[in-house]
């Protein structure tokens, strides 16, 4: 059997609709294969892969928790239901990624759920003497909705969630990670370049004709959601989901989802751009723009700053400019930025705990209907609350209302403690109720804990109407850095027609560092092309790797494409000197010359060659 690290060992009781007693769920997420991990013979990709719900099992490579779950016929089956200690039922993890919405969970979280609470009509009414699957009645439907609400609204799995998103993120993230870089040297080439077009000025951006968001010299009307300024109409560009700052933590990033509203006039947009405004240099964002939205990741790279330099504030602002609408339309986000936690010390767990206090903000706020998870925090050992009759007991009650529902437990092994509320649906918006937990042990001793709860409408919030405001809106700006593809080539496409080694350079050898293929009929955009088996470079990668240490897995990712981009973005230096070059009407006979594919092909190889000898002395 592999032994797994547990990141989350949770033990859940709560309460079944419609008095048919209590169920208890005991929920377990084990940490992640890490990479190298020779134990299981399976990529890291596949743990964040779509699998097809029906894809059938195989032992091979099954995920992390492939020792823990039986083979074969059950191979997926990570939710099971015990009835006196055996098993009558078991669902496979699409639960997990479909009913919970826990997707980047799924390969490794097993749930086991203990039924002997339920009332003896229930019971009797699940329960099939073949033991081939529970009685799918209406307790059957209670006891899933429960589980599914219970274990959904758990504020430690939805944490695990999101971690595990990012995680996804950043590995996948290199392809992203030299574009953004090759855009900044792009971008920072054309400001210090001499500008293109008619005009005085010695260099920077200039404007073009057509729609402008602004002159640039004063403010103007922007329409954007908001409750001050003029009534205004639509669209407006607004996020999904509605957003009311970009809240990230230093070494992380988020997406942002820009849309318009209502969304079939995002096809009007004539022109559109966004920026970070802030005056740090690592807060940065990249923007795609698609078909119906344009998405923007917002990162912040430095992780070494100090707590006196936090937060770091910028703002993200786009703007866009509809068809017929004589005002543009702006969107504008405060960005925080806070340094990531550190964790707590853990706490030392007693035989006999001292305190009991709750970790939630006051009043906790309650939406009918909705189940809430109560955090609460003691420093007693978990053994104290298992067995039949446990050493300590807690029992909880709302002290405003009697017929509040019955209030559910859960606890962890590091001292975490969890209250379930169920609010009714009755209850009166606005009201405050007063809950009391006490935990009772050996001797009469008691620690008590009071918290409070509002209930509240979530639907209340006054939707936000188009406002006419002043804003400054930027110019349009000409666009100088045509629109580029990059492409990679590794050593079994060397040899492929389709893609030579520039237009007429024919085949790649392991001494190529890369090339580009200017725009075509077929393929409009500047391909740029780099070379994933260039000798050097993987001599590079590959002694990255043996290292003693080795290297982690994000350093050689950083160093790869900081090497993929300097490459990238002196063929595209390349192919604008060309192009100046073939521009050029000097009939001086001095004047340079158009460079031949042989030439390019020799310089770039230069290029390469002497980036990867400097990288390689640089990081010995």
């Amino acid at each position: 059997m592999t032994k797994v690290a547990i990141e989350l060992d949770q033990q859940l009781t709560s309460e079944v609709s419609d008095g048919y007693g209590t169920l208890a769920i005991r929920v377990v997420v084990v940490t992640p294969r890490q990479p190298g991990d020779e134990s299981e013979e399976v990529n890291l990709a596949n743990e964040f892969d779509d699998h097809e719900e029906n894809e059938p099992d195989d032992d091979k490579k099954g995920g992390p928790l492939s020792s823990y779950l039986e083979k074969k016929t059950y191979g997926k089956w990570c939710a099971v239901f015990l009835i006196n200690g055996q098993r009558h039922d078991a669902w496979d993890n699409t639960f997990i990624s479909r009913d919970l919405e826990f997707k980047f969970l799924r390969d490794r979280t097993m749930v086991i759920v203990d039924l002997d609470g339920l009332a003896e009509s229930a019971m009797s009414e699940i329960m099939q003497g073949s033991r081939q699957g529970l009685y799918q009645s209406k307790v059957y439907a209670a006891i899933r909705t429960r589980i599914i609400q219970t274990l959904k609204s758990n504020p430690e799995l939805r944490q695990l969630q999101v971690d595990a998103e990012q995680k996804a993120l950043d590995m996948k993230a290199g392809d992203e990670a030299v574009k953004t870089k090759l855009n900044q040297l792009i971008e920072g080439h054309h400001l210090t370049a001499q500008t293109d077009g008619t005009g005085n000025a010695s260099g920077g951006i200039q404007e073009v004709s057509g729609g402008l968001f602004g002159n640039g010299l004063r403010d103007q009307s922007v329409v954007m959601l908001g409750a001050t300024g003029q009534p205004a109409d639509l669209p407006v560009l607004i996020t999904i989901p509605l957003l009311n700052a970009v809240r990230i933590r230093a070494g992380e990033s988020k997406e942002v989802v820009i849309v318009a509203g209502p969304s079939t006039a995002w096809a009007d947009i004539n022109d559109f751009k966004v920026e970070i405004v802030s005056d740090d240099e690592h807060l940065t964002g990249e923007v795609k723009k698609q078909t119906d939205r344009a998405t923007v990741m917002v990162r912040f790279a430095a992780t070494d700053y100090s707590d006196e330099d936090f937060p770091v504030m910028g703002e993200l602002q786009a703007f866009a400019r509809f068809k017929d609408k004589p005002e543009p339309r702006a969107l504008k986000l405060p960005i925080v930025v806070t340094k990531k936690p550190t964790p707590p010390d853990p706490i030392e767990l007693l035989d006999a705990p001292t305190f009991l206090r709750v970790r939630n903000r006051q009043p906790v706020r309650l939406v009918p209907g909705t189940t809430v998870h109560v955090r609460m925090q003691w420093d007693g050992k978990s053994s104290l609350l298992r067995g039949a009759n446990p050493l300590w007991k807690f029992t909880a009650r709302c002290t405003s209302l009697d017929t509040f529902p019955k209030i559910g437990f859960g606890y962890a092994n590091d001292g975490g403690l969890t209250f379930i509320l169920c609010p009714p649906n009755e209850l009166l918006l606005g009201s405050k109720l007063d809950f009391e937990v006490i935990a009772t042990g050996p001797g009469e001793a008691q620690l008590t804990a009071i918290f409070s709860a509002l209930v509240v409408d979530p639907t209340a919030k006054q939707s936000p109407t188009p406002r006419l405001i002043a804003g400054s809106a930027p110019p349009t700006v000409g666009q100088r850095r045509p629109p580029y593809e990059l492409k990679y080539i590794n050593k079994k496409e060397w040899d492929n027609p389709n893609l030579p080694c520039f237009q007429g350079g024919g085949a790649w050898t392991e001494n190529d560092a890369g090339c580009f293929h200017e725009p075509t009929a077929t393929q409009p955009l500047l391909l740029l092309v780099v070379n994933e088996d260039m000798g050097l470079l993987k001599n590079f990668r590959e002694g990255m790797l043996k290292r003693k240490p080795p290297l982690d897995p994000k350093t050689i990712t950083d160093r790869t494409n900081r090497y993929i981009s300097y490459v990238a973005f002196h063929l595209y230096q390349m192919y604008g000197e060309k192009k100046r070059l073939e521009k050029s009407t000097s009939p001086s006979p001095d004047a340079p010359q158009p460079t031949t594919e042989t030439d390019m092909r020799a310089e770039i190889n230069r290029v390469g060659t002497t980036v990867m000898k400097v990288m390689e002395l640089g990081f010995k």
